[in-house]
């Protein structure tokens, strides 16, 4: 058993309650230069950008680089947060493309009732 206790984080990310909008340029420009309250910041607007669909595809490379690295337990929580809601969201997209030919091969392998 370790001799020190983590103690629990619990986060609450609301898009309403952070403030105006943010462009995802200022979001890339608060990741790399900021602290760690500025990095805790950034990075819950980055979750509610995408959350709410918005394209943040040029912050990955940014929040890996310059937030990966923090030692800041709420940073991390957040950073984890970040890269299992954008997981689920890119795997899970609003309407998947049809496989080509599955409709065809269903058609010739349905039996038919005469």
């Amino acid at each position: 058993m370790a001799s020190t206790m983590e103690r629990s984080c619990t986060m609450l990310v609301s898009a309403d309650r952070l403030g105006p909008a943010t462009t995802a340029a200022e979001v890339k420009a608060a990741l790399e230069t900021g602290d760690a309250p500025a990095k805790a910041y950034a990075l819950q607007r980055a979750i509610g950008m995408l959350l709410a669909g918005e394209p943040i595809s040029g912050l990955f490379i940014s929040i890996v680089r310059f937030v990966l690295p923090s030692e800041d337990h709420a940073v991390q929580k957040l950073l984890l947060l970040y890269l299992v809601r954008g997981v689920a969201i890119s795997r899970c997209p609003a309407s998947p493309p049809a496989p080509a030919g599955l409709a065809e091969t269903k058609k010739k392998t349905t039996p038919t009732s005469t």
